[in-house]
């Protein structure tokens, strides 16, 4: 039998979704740094909720992205996800986000159910290396960077969708959140992922780095269009939901 999520879902703690439908947003162009690294199998299972299951190796996946254009302004979004599963299809399953534009951290979470919390978010990009933090309150709570990025083909990188916990009109459930991306450039290299406790929950803590990506890209963010049960096995608590209901 395949390990299930242990998370005591909390429904109050969630973004709430209105009701109306999500239209899709452009955000282009933009930069997208994710570092992948192992976690404990222990902690990627009380983070997940029952709904999802864990990959093998466990890995958690930090990522940066810093936005020009949007209908919000620009904005940084810094996320923390967990890999997961739901029924056989590969996901991930959103923990924290850190954004430093609050209209579009509004929207964010008002039409996607990400997690937002205003913070202090940067990006610098070097010859030999790629970093990005986030602040909040002056705390740190995400560090990444990818040391000797190596330019590879546009089509070895995959972004898989984001499954967002949230409270909307059907109740609390998983918003599928799969973007488009339109991968123009790409580079590789060695991941550093430092862990910030304190605002990050500690069972996220890295125990070893995989690899970086860096990437320029263009992003639109879709209409909801299935959500889930959190609680239920995603192959039996899955719905196909409208534009003007979700």
């Amino acid at each position: 039998m395949p390990d299930f999520g242990t998370l005591a879902v909390d429904a109050a703690g969630a973004p709430a979704v209105g009701p109306g439908g999500t239209q899709p947003g452009a955000l282009t162009p933009a930069t997208h740094p994710p570092g992948n690294c192992g976690s404990s199998g222990a902690g990627q299972l009380a983070v997940l909720p029952p709904a999802l299951h864990p990959t093998s190796p466990p890995i958690a996946i930090w990522q940066l992205l810093q936005v020009e254009e949007s209908p919000w302004g620009p904005f940084r979004l810094a996320s923390i996800r967990v890999g997961a599963r739901a029924a056989t299809k590969s996901r991930s399953f959103l923990v924290n986000a850190f954004v430093d534009n609050p209209r579009a951290g509004a929207a964010l979470r008002e039409s996607w159910g990400f997690p937002c919390i205003e913070a202090d978010v940067r990006l610098r990009v070097g010859h030999d290396r790629i970093s990005g933090w986030a602040s909040v309150a002056g705390a740190g709570c995400f560090d990444v960077e990818l040391e000797d990025p190596t330019p590879i083909a546009s089509g070895s990188v995959y972004y898989a969708p984001s499954m967002n916990l949230a409270r909307t009109p059907r109740g609390t459930k998983l918003l599928q959140v799969d973007p488009e991306y339109l991968v123009k450039t790409v580079a590789r290299g060695g991941a550093q992922v430092r862990h910030r406790p304190g605002a990050v929950d500690d069972r996220l803590a890295p125990t070893w780095p995989i690899s970086a990506t860096f990437a320029t890209v263009d992003i639109t963010l879709p209409a909801i269009r299935f959500v889930c049960d959190p609680d239920l096995p995603a192959a039996q608590g899955t719905e196909n939901v409208t534009q003007t209901d979700s």
